[in-house]
Parts: structure tokens; C-alpha cells; sequence
């Protein structure tokens, strides 16, 4: 039997980032030095997440940038998702295509997993596969 791999989303609007302001221009050599320090400092951020000094679910209240790119969705929206898709695990597709559709009112626009799940219940008609395991 094959293992179920658990799927996590992060909804985000990056829109709501606020750039910082352009630097000087640099010369060949200095825009290199800056990928390789900027490589440096991915390859240690990486580094104290595999090692668990850092952890992810943490920077969703502590980071700016996530804080400020997730600050649309309310948690009405996360609720209504979240129940909408547990519909669909349970395999009770009509009454969660009816949930998903109301994550794009609270959203107002299209939300890309919600969209996803519908299209796939639509194939089979808001139906479930009398097999269905919970996942595709």
C-alpha cells in the first residue's frame, strides 16, 4: 500500500510586500559577491531549520514579511477552508463543493486550492468514488 503524503499550503498575498528601495548600481564583480553572501546566508538559514534552531510554524506570528503577505485572510476564511476540505477527505464531495465556494466570497477572488478541489469533484459529479480512500 502506498504511504499518504500530507500536503500544507500557506496562503500569502505577496502583493502587500513593501520592496526596499533599489541600491546603487554595482559592477560585475560586486553583484557576484552579493549572490555568493546572499547564497551564504540561504545556505545557514537552510541550515538552522534542518537542525530545528529555527522553526518554520514559528515565523508565521514572528516574521514581517509572512505576517504582512497572510494579514488579508481572516480567520473565517482559514475555518471555512479547513472545513471544506475535511468534507472532501471524508468524501462528502456536494457538501463540501458548498463550503469551497463560500471561501471565494470570503476571499473575494478565486482561491487556488479551493478551485482545485472543485474541478477534481466536478469530474465525478460531486460524488465521491465508492472507493474513495481520502486523498487522490
Amino acid at each position: 500500500m502506498a504511504e499518504t503524503l500530507r500536503l500544507y499550503t500557506c496562503d500569502a498575498y505577496i502583493e502587500e510586500l513593501v520592496l526596499e528601495e533599489e541600491k546603487a548600481p554595482m559592477t560585475r564583480q560586486q553583484k557576484k559577491q552579493e549572490r555568493v553572501k546572499a547564497r551564504i546566508a540561504r545556505d545557514h538559514y537552510k541550515e538552522k531549520i534542518v537542525t530545528g534552531e529555527i522553526q518554520v510554524s514559528g515565523l508565521f506570528e514572528t516574521d514581517k514579511d509572512l505576517i504582512e503577505m497572510r494579514s488579508k485572510f481572516t480567520q473565517a476564511f482559514f475555518d471555512t477552508f479547513s472545513d471544506g476540505f475535511r468534507m472532501y477527505i471524508e468524501g462528502n464531495w456536494h457538501l463540501a463543493n458548498k463550503i469551497l465556494k463560500s471561501v471565494h466570497m470570503l476571499k473575494k477572488m478565486p482561491d487556488g486550492p479551493s478551485e482545485s478541489l472543485m474541478k477534481v469533484m466536478k469530474e465525478h459529479d460531486f460524488k465521491a468514488p465508492e472507493d474513495w480512500p481520502g486523498y487522490r
